[in-house]
C-alpha cells in the first residue's frame, strides 16, 4: 500500500466514528517507534499504537505503508477501538478494543499466519496469547 491509503482508510474511519461520536478528537501521526517492539509485543507484529492524549493520537510505523490493505484498514480500525474506549474513559482490553470496533464499523477484526489484525482472513476473535 501507500501512505495515501494510510491516510484515505484513516479519514474514512474517523468520519464514521464521528457520525457516533461527535466531540471525539483524533490525530494520525507517524512514528517509527510505533513499530518497535514493546513489552509483550514483537516488532514483527508491531505497527501502530494510540495514546490519550488531547486529541487522541494514532501512531503509525512506516512499515503499514507497505502492508496490504486487509491489514492495514485491521489494524486501524483497532486501534480506533482504543481511541473510542479512551475517549469514554474506560479502562480496557486489547480484546475489547476489537469488539467496539467491530461494532461500530461493522466489519471483524482477524488474525493473520503473523497474528496481525486485518479484514479479511485468519482466525477470531482475538487470540488469548497476544
Amino acid at each position: 500500500m501507500s501512505r495515501k491509503y494510510v491516510e484515505k482508510s484513516f479519514l474514512y474511519l474517523f468520519d464514521l466514528v464521528s457520525e457516533k461520536f461527535p466531540d471525539i478528537n483524533i490525530i494520525l501521526a507517524l512514528n517509527d517507534d510505533a513499530g518497535k517492539a514493546r513489552i509483550g509485543v514483537s516488532s514483527r507484529r508491531q505497527f501502530a499504537f494510540t495514546d490519550d492524549d488531547e486529541p487522541i493520537k494514532i501512531s503509525v510505523a512506516t512499515k503499514i505503508f507497505y502492508q496490504s490493505k486487509a491489514r492495514v484498514d485491521g489494524i486501524l480500525m483497532h486501534e480506533f477501538g482504543h481511541a473510542i474506549l479512551m475517549f469514554q474513559e474506560k479502562d480496557h482490553t486489547e480484546k475489547d478494543a476489537d469488539k467496539i470496533a467491530e461494532k461500530i464499523f461493522n466489519c471483524y477484526i482477524y488474525y493473520d499466519e503473523d497474528l496481525v489484525q486485518n479484514t479479511n482472513h485468519g482466525i477470531r476473535p482475538r487470540p488469548k496469547n497476544i
